[in-house]
């Protein structure tokens, strides 16, 4: 007969099994995606100079891009 802190242990294993595979379940798709540029990431080329960044702000006149380098780059959006 299984003695009561034999079963303690066994369904804690169960349970963090559980909590491992819906870990990695959630998690796998995430780190796949990681290896490329995030969506809202973009790319230009703004005289001769390839940037690529996170558009913050834009208008018909101006374009502001926070750069992957941390640099904040302004420019007419024209000149992409």
């Amino acid at each position: 007969m299984e003695s009561p802190l034999v079963k303690a242990n066994v369904h804690r294993l169960r349970w963090n099994r559980l909590l491992l595979a819906g870990f990695l379940v959630l998690a796998f798709p995430r780190a796949v995606r990681a290896g490329g540029p995030a969506p809202f990431m973009m790319m230009a080329r703004v005289n001769g100079q390839l940037l690529e960044g996170r558009p913050l702000l834009w208008d018909a006149r101006h374009m502001l891009l926070l750069g992957r380098d941390g640099a904040l780059y302004e420019f007419p959006p024209d000149a992409a």
